[in-house]
């Protein structure tokens, strides 16, 4: 199932669930999030279907994932995305291309790159709108830490150790 479609059934569920025997709040908020998510079906149905890419952005090197095509300044050429890590520590993100998988590419997380989105970028697109703070209608949650043990600091250590 594509993001927008789970996004639909997420959100008629919701519906479902909360809006029609919860306050007129929840219903209001189920509601917006069903209209939201059909919006966002609508829009993914009015692209042609099956296309790796569709249209020519600025985008930062932070947002590349696989699928994506980037623009080499030197060469003028699209390069597809076959890999793309973040490195959060250095504020980097490593980039692999097609036909050139041994050669990453490793630029600052906020520098400018033009690119045309593919699927997997068009989803992760889906998905910042749908936990942004617009959709949650500024609510901030917060996560339960009790019980947590320490982070791994190191490369080297494991869940194991």
């Amino acid at each position: 199932m594509i993001p927008e479609h789970a996004a639909v059934v997420a959100a008629a569920e919701a519906m479902v669930d909360n809006g029609w025997s919860g306050s007129a709040a929840e219903h209001d908020a189920a509601l917006r999030a069903l209209t939201e998510a059909v919006e966002a079906l609508r829009m993914r149905r009015s692209r042609p279907a099956g296309q790796p890419t569709y249209e020519e952005s600025d985008r930062t090197w932070g947002e590349v994932v696989i699928g994506d095509e980037i623009l080499s300044e030197k060469t003028g050429k699209w390069y597809e995305v076959i890999r793309s890590v973040v490195n959060e520590r250095d504020g980097t993100v490593k980039v692999n291309i097609k036909n050139v998988p041994h050669k990453p590419i490793i630029r600052p997380i906020g520098d400018p790159v033009k690119l045309k989105r593919g699927v997997n970028g068009d989803a992760a697109d889906l998905f910042q709108l749908l936990w942004s703070d617009s959709y949650t209608l500024g609510a901030a949650a917060k996560a339960d830490t009790t019980g947590v043990g320490p982070m791994i600091t190191s490369e080297e250590e494991s869940d194991e150790d």
